[in-house]
């Protein structure tokens, strides 16, 4: 959703099954902060707060960890409400599970309204 012309902030949602094995279910929501561009493209600062849930199947257990993660990208703008992003994040995961610290890029198509 786009809250003004540089802030806008999306909720998200991950579900993942493996038979027999676990099963991951995610949600959170990631801000976006405009920086630079004009009316095409534009560059930003992101972030993401999220909460996941994991499910092992062969030994009845599940870990809950929280993610937290920043990154840079860039989104093209097709018209006002359709665009195409890209962008490069620096992740943190803590929690029942192993601490983490991982990089990750991501391509993306959104729709606003």
């Amino acid at each position: 959703y786009m809250l003004n012309e540089s802030f806008s902030i999306a909720p998200y949602l991950g579900l993942n099954a493996i038979q027999d094995a676990t099963t991951n279910f995610s949600f959170g929501v990631s801000p976006r902060f405009y920086i630079d561009g004009n009316e095409d493209i534009s560059t930003y600062i992101n972030g993401n707060l999220g909460f996941q849930n994991t499910s092992f199947s062969n030994t009845n257990s599940s870990a809950f960890d929280v993610d937290l993660g920043v990154g840079y990208g860039a989104e093209f703008f097709f018209n006002p409400s359709f665009s195409l992003s890209g962008d490069v994040n620096l992740n943190a995961r803590f929690g029942d599970n192993a601490n983490a610290l991982r990089t990750s890029a991501s391509v993306a198509v959104s729709y606003y309204f």
